[in-house]
């Protein structure tokens, strides 16, 4: 297993351009929006679409120095494309409740122990 599968981001340096980084997506969906964001923004990017790789099946470069204003606009893509970590509502209110229930019981039984 390698440190990649622990890493969150979805951002890796250019393998043979050094003063590149490489943006990732999984849908062309994700990667048009944040093309569209580099146009507005006038950020010169190179775009890859892999269509073998479905784990990162839309690659955009851009350079180093325009890292910081890429990641504002990578978190704008990301933010309109991403799931709920419980997709079901039924389940997450369930999940909650359960979480009150338990946290009263706990704090009820910790009063009467004393």
């Amino acid at each position: 297993m390698s440190l990649q599968s622990f890493d969150l981001t979805n951002w890796r340096k250019h393998p043979t351009r050094k003063g590149y980084e490489v943006f990732f997506y999984k849908t062309a969906e994700e990667g048009n929006f944040l093309e569209n964001l580099l146009v507005e923004e006038k950020i010169f990017f190179e775009k890859f679409i892999d269509e073998e790789d479905h784990s990162r099946k839309v690659m955009i470069a851009v350079k180093i120095g325009d890292v910081p204003r890429v990641q504002k606009l990578n978190n704008l893509v990301l933010a309109k494309y991403r799931k709920p970590f419980i997709p079901f509502k039924g389940l997450r209110f369930a999940l909650v409740a359960l979480f009150f229930i338990v946290f009263t019981l706990l704090t009820l039984s910790y009063f009467y122990s004393r």
